[in-house]
């Protein structure tokens, strides 16, 4: 097994650096680190003996959601987007998969039956 190179706090920044802009477009940290050939193993023993390295991951990541959450907060006078946004944040009220009665009650559970697949009796 290689041993792995002891880094100080800035060396060990700008070791993660090529990595940052591909989290901040959407890709995991394997993929990543599989493109810019940087260790999975080395990042995550970085982020945490550092926590300067830790935050800046993170940072990355959370960029392309501060992007898209700003595009829907601008766009909530388009319909479809408020409701997809209520859909998400309220899952219980607004969510797809919640049956109403005919009387406003909630349905908890669907009993199916299915008609002529009863099992044969020998």
């Amino acid at each position: 097994m290689a041993r792995g190179i002891e880094r100080t706090e800035e060396e060990a920044l700008n070791y993660i650096k090529p990595i940052l802009p591909l989290l901040q477009r959407g890709m995991s940290e394997v993929q990543s680190c599989d493109y810019a050939k940087i260790s999975v193993d080395t990042l995550n023993h970085y982020k945490v003996k550092f926590e300067s390295v830790y935050i800046e991951i993170r940072t990355a990541k959370m960029h392309l959601i501060a992007q898209a959450s700003d595009t829907v907060s601008k766009n909530l006078n388009d319909p479809k987007i408020a409701l997809e946004v209520l859909k998400r944040r309220s899952k219980d009220t607004w969510g797809d998969n919640i049956d109403i009665t005919t009387t406003g009650d909630k349905v908890t559970g669907i009993d199916v039956r299915l008609i002529g697949n009863e099992p044969t009796k020998n």
